[in-house]
Protein backbone atom coordinates (compact mmCIF):
# COMPACT_ATOMS: atom_id res chain seq x y z
CA UNK A 1 0.00 0.00 0.00
CA UNK A 2 1.02 3.57 -0.46
CA UNK A 3 0.77 6.19 1.94
CA UNK A 4 0.38 9.60 1.68
CA UNK A 5 0.37 11.95 4.62
CA UNK A 6 -0.77 15.27 4.54
CA UNK A 7 0.60 18.53 6.80
CA UNK A 8 -0.70 21.81 6.57
CA UNK A 9 2.04 23.26 8.78
CA UNK A 10 5.62 22.68 9.41
CA UNK A 11 5.46 23.44 13.23
CA UNK A 12 6.27 20.73 15.03
CA UNK A 13 3.76 20.04 17.47
CA UNK A 14 1.40 17.13 19.30
CA UNK A 15 -0.31 16.19 16.35
CA UNK A 16 3.23 16.14 13.75
CA UNK A 17 4.81 14.41 16.78
CA UNK A 18 2.41 11.97 16.68
CA UNK A 19 2.74 11.88 12.40
CA UNK A 20 6.53 11.32 13.09
CA UNK A 21 5.50 8.29 15.18
CA UNK A 22 3.28 7.27 12.73
CA UNK A 23 5.71 7.37 10.04
CA UNK A 24 8.27 5.26 12.12
CA UNK A 25 6.49 2.65 12.99
CA UNK A 26 4.44 1.57 9.66
CA UNK A 27 4.56 -2.35 8.76
CA UNK A 28 6.55 -3.70 6.03
CA UNK A 29 4.03 -3.31 2.61
CA UNK A 30 3.20 0.20 3.23
CA UNK A 31 5.36 2.94 1.43
CA UNK A 32 4.98 6.38 2.68
CA UNK A 33 5.39 9.98 2.17
CA UNK A 34 5.04 13.38 3.30
CA UNK A 35 3.11 16.22 1.79
CA UNK A 36 4.10 19.49 4.13
CA UNK A 37 5.28 23.06 3.74
CA UNK A 38 8.89 23.72 4.54
CA UNK A 39 10.28 23.56 7.55
CA UNK A 40 11.12 21.88 11.00
CA UNK A 41 8.84 18.95 10.35
CA UNK A 42 10.12 18.36 6.65
CA UNK A 43 13.67 18.49 8.26
CA UNK A 44 12.91 15.95 10.45
CA UNK A 45 11.25 13.95 8.40
CA UNK A 46 13.85 13.67 6.20
CA UNK A 47 16.28 12.89 9.03
CA UNK A 48 14.18 9.88 9.23
CA UNK A 49 14.10 9.11 5.84
CA UNK A 50 10.78 10.09 4.86
CA UNK A 51 10.21 11.32 1.61
CA UNK A 52 9.19 14.68 1.40
CA UNK A 53 7.22 16.59 -1.02
CA UNK A 54 6.69 20.20 -0.54
CA UNK A 55 3.26 21.96 -0.39
CA UNK A 56 2.44 25.74 0.26
CA UNK A 57 0.59 24.86 3.84
CA UNK A 58 -2.41 27.09 5.02
CA UNK A 59 -3.27 28.03 8.57
CA UNK A 60 -6.83 29.05 7.51
CA UNK A 61 -9.02 28.81 11.07
CA UNK A 62 -12.71 29.30 11.68
CA UNK A 63 -12.10 33.04 12.81
CA UNK A 64 -13.11 35.31 10.14
CA UNK A 65 -10.16 38.22 8.54
CA UNK A 66 -10.51 40.42 6.46
CA UNK A 67 -7.21 39.81 4.54
CA UNK A 68 -5.63 36.74 6.15
CA UNK A 69 -9.27 34.33 5.07
CA UNK A 70 -8.83 35.48 1.35
CA UNK A 71 -5.14 34.85 1.53
CA UNK A 72 -4.97 31.27 3.61
CA UNK A 73 -8.23 30.42 1.27
CA UNK A 74 -5.90 31.03 -1.86
CA UNK A 75 -3.25 29.19 -0.52
CA UNK A 76 -5.26 25.98 0.66
CA UNK A 77 -6.72 25.95 -2.91
CA UNK A 78 -3.24 26.18 -3.94
CA UNK A 79 -1.68 23.12 -1.16
CA UNK A 80 -4.85 20.61 -2.91
CA UNK A 81 -3.79 21.45 -6.59
CA UNK A 82 0.13 20.57 -5.00
CA UNK A 83 -1.39 17.65 -3.19
CA UNK A 84 -3.50 16.12 -5.98
CA UNK A 85 -0.47 16.16 -8.43
CA UNK A 86 1.69 14.35 -5.30
CA UNK A 87 -0.74 12.07 -5.31
CA UNK A 88 -0.87 11.07 -9.13
CA UNK A 89 3.00 10.94 -9.40
CA UNK A 90 3.73 8.90 -6.21
CA UNK A 91 0.60 6.58 -7.12
CA UNK A 92 -0.92 6.84 -3.31
CA UNK A 93 -3.83 4.22 -2.74
CA UNK A 94 -4.59 6.09 0.60
CA UNK A 95 -3.92 10.38 2.16
CA UNK A 96 -3.83 10.36 5.65
CA UNK A 97 -4.70 13.96 6.49
CA UNK A 98 -2.97 14.89 9.54
CA UNK A 99 -5.82 17.72 11.00
CA UNK A 100 -8.87 18.83 9.49
CA UNK A 101 -7.03 22.10 7.69
CA UNK A 102 -5.18 19.12 6.05
CA UNK A 103 -8.04 17.17 5.34
CA UNK A 104 -9.50 20.41 3.75
CA UNK A 105 -6.69 20.66 1.42
CA UNK A 106 -7.19 16.56 1.07
CA UNK A 107 -10.09 16.58 0.30
CA UNK A 108 -10.13 19.55 -2.35
CA UNK A 109 -7.02 17.16 -4.30
CA UNK A 110 -9.30 14.85 -6.13
CA UNK A 111 -11.81 12.30 -5.42
CA UNK A 112 -9.99 8.87 -6.72
CA UNK A 113 -7.91 8.10 -3.64
CA UNK A 114 -9.56 7.33 0.03
CA UNK A 115 -8.86 10.42 2.38
CA UNK A 116 -8.82 9.52 5.99
CA UNK A 117 -8.98 12.73 7.98
CA UNK A 118 -7.43 12.71 11.72
CA UNK A 119 -9.55 14.67 13.95
CA UNK A 120 -7.30 15.47 16.78
CA UNK A 121 -9.45 17.97 18.80
CA UNK A 122 -12.46 21.04 19.02
CA UNK A 123 -12.76 23.24 16.58
CA UNK A 124 -11.55 27.01 18.38
CA UNK A 125 -14.67 29.34 19.39
CA UNK A 126 -15.16 32.00 16.75
CA UNK A 127 -18.07 33.81 15.21
CA UNK A 128 -18.01 30.78 12.59
CA UNK A 129 -18.06 27.97 14.41
CA UNK A 130 -18.27 24.42 12.68
CA UNK A 131 -16.79 26.56 9.44
CA UNK A 132 -13.79 24.16 8.93
CA UNK A 133 -16.52 20.97 9.60
CA UNK A 134 -19.00 21.96 7.13
CA UNK A 135 -16.42 22.40 4.64
CA UNK A 136 -15.24 18.85 4.98
CA UNK A 137 -19.05 17.95 5.07
CA UNK A 138 -19.69 19.65 1.72
CA UNK A 139 -16.48 18.13 0.08
CA UNK A 140 -17.47 14.69 0.63
CA UNK A 141 -20.97 15.43 -0.21
CA UNK A 142 -19.74 17.23 -3.74
CA UNK A 143 -16.77 14.02 -4.06
CA UNK A 144 -19.61 11.14 -3.79
CA UNK A 145 -22.01 13.31 -6.38
CA UNK A 146 -19.38 13.57 -8.68
CA UNK A 147 -18.07 10.18 -8.33
CA UNK A 148 -21.93 8.87 -8.48
CA UNK A 149 -22.23 11.65 -11.48
CA UNK A 150 -19.22 10.43 -13.74
CA UNK A 151 -19.98 6.71 -13.15
CA UNK A 152 -23.74 6.20 -14.30
CA UNK A 153 -23.85 5.96 -17.75
CA UNK A 154 -27.97 7.05 -17.83
CA UNK A 155 -27.32 10.37 -17.01
CA UNK A 156 -26.35 10.87 -20.41
CA UNK A 157 -30.41 11.41 -21.04
CA UNK A 158 -32.45 14.16 -19.36
CA UNK A 159 -34.64 11.22 -17.67
CA UNK A 160 -31.27 10.10 -16.44
CA UNK A 161 -30.05 12.75 -14.80
CA UNK A 162 -33.86 14.01 -13.31
CA UNK A 163 -33.35 10.68 -11.83
CA UNK A 164 -29.86 11.34 -10.05
CA UNK A 165 -30.89 14.60 -9.06
CA UNK A 166 -34.10 13.09 -7.26
CA UNK A 167 -31.41 10.44 -5.40
CA UNK A 168 -28.93 13.40 -4.83
CA UNK A 169 -31.19 16.78 -4.00
CA UNK A 170 -34.81 15.45 -3.41
CA UNK A 171 -34.39 12.66 -1.12
CA UNK A 172 -31.82 13.95 1.26
CA UNK A 173 -33.95 17.58 1.51
CA UNK A 174 -36.78 15.48 2.05
CA UNK A 175 -35.65 13.63 4.93
CA UNK A 176 -33.58 16.68 6.52
CA UNK A 177 -37.15 18.53 6.49
CA UNK A 178 -38.46 17.16 9.82
CA UNK A 179 -35.40 16.64 10.95
CA UNK A 180 -34.90 20.28 11.29
CA UNK A 181 -37.97 21.31 12.77
CA UNK A 182 -37.10 21.04 16.17
CA UNK A 183 -34.37 23.35 15.43
CA UNK A 184 -36.66 25.99 14.51
CA UNK A 185 -39.27 25.89 17.66
CA UNK A 186 -40.39 27.99 19.04
CA UNK A 187 -42.21 29.52 15.56
CA UNK A 188 -45.88 29.78 14.12
CA UNK A 189 -46.82 26.80 11.65
CA UNK A 190 -46.16 28.73 8.80
CA UNK A 191 -42.40 29.89 9.86
CA UNK A 192 -42.11 26.08 11.21
CA UNK A 193 -43.24 24.00 8.14
CA UNK A 194 -44.88 25.76 5.52
CA UNK A 195 -42.72 28.16 4.34
CA UNK A 196 -39.74 25.89 4.72
CA UNK A 197 -41.18 23.11 2.50
CA UNK A 198 -42.66 25.55 -0.04
CA UNK A 199 -38.73 26.93 -0.25
CA UNK A 200 -37.39 23.04 -0.39
CA UNK A 201 -39.63 21.93 -2.90
CA UNK A 202 -39.58 24.91 -5.31
CA UNK A 203 -35.84 24.59 -5.01
CA UNK A 204 -35.22 20.89 -6.10
CA UNK A 205 -38.36 21.43 -8.72
CA UNK A 206 -36.42 24.11 -10.27
CA UNK A 207 -33.00 21.98 -10.54
CA UNK A 208 -34.67 18.99 -11.76
CA UNK A 209 -36.82 20.55 -14.40
CA UNK A 210 -33.18 22.49 -15.52
CA UNK A 211 -31.74 19.00 -15.67
CA UNK A 212 -34.08 17.69 -18.25
CA UNK A 213 -33.27 21.01 -20.38
CA UNK A 214 -29.57 20.12 -20.81
CA UNK A 215 -27.67 18.70 -24.07
CA UNK A 216 -28.47 15.26 -24.13
CA UNK A 217 -25.51 14.11 -26.53
CA UNK A 218 -22.49 12.36 -25.50
CA UNK A 219 -19.46 14.82 -24.86
CA UNK A 220 -16.05 14.21 -25.01
CA UNK A 221 -13.75 12.66 -21.93
CA UNK A 222 -12.72 15.88 -19.65
CA UNK A 223 -10.64 15.89 -16.80
CA UNK A 224 -11.74 15.54 -13.63
CA UNK A 225 -13.49 18.84 -12.62
CA UNK A 226 -11.80 20.90 -10.50
CA UNK A 227 -13.56 21.64 -6.40
CA UNK A 228 -12.12 25.12 -6.79
CA UNK A 229 -15.15 26.85 -8.00
CA UNK A 230 -17.37 24.75 -5.17
CA UNK A 231 -14.96 25.38 -2.27
CA UNK A 232 -15.60 29.20 -3.24
CA UNK A 233 -19.24 28.94 -3.56
CA UNK A 234 -19.53 26.99 -0.41
CA UNK A 235 -17.35 29.64 2.00
CA UNK A 236 -19.06 32.42 0.45
CA UNK A 237 -22.74 30.89 1.00
CA UNK A 238 -21.45 29.68 4.70
CA UNK A 239 -19.74 34.06 5.53
CA UNK A 240 -23.36 35.06 4.39
CA UNK A 241 -25.12 33.04 6.47
CA UNK A 242 -23.15 33.79 9.45
CA UNK A 243 -22.28 37.32 8.88
CA UNK A 244 -25.45 38.83 7.68
CA UNK A 245 -28.56 35.80 7.97
CA UNK A 246 -27.57 34.30 11.32
CA UNK A 247 -27.33 37.87 13.42
CA UNK A 248 -30.57 39.25 11.74
CA UNK A 249 -31.11 41.82 9.66
CA UNK A 250 -32.62 45.00 11.16
CA UNK A 251 -35.68 46.17 9.23
CA UNK A 252 -36.78 50.35 10.07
Amino acid sequence: MRLLCVSHTATIAGAEHSLLVLLGALPDGVTAALACPEGELAHTARALGVDVRPIAGTDLSGRLHLRHTPREALRLMRSARQVAAIARDFEAGVIHANTPRAGLISLAAGRRVRVAVHVRDSLPPGRVPGLTLSVLAGFWLARAAIRLFGTTAETLTPGGRIGFLFRTVMIPALVAGPILIPFRLPRNSIELVIFPTMLMLFGALWILIGAGFNPTAARPARPSPSLTVPLIALIAVLLVFQLVLRPGIQFS
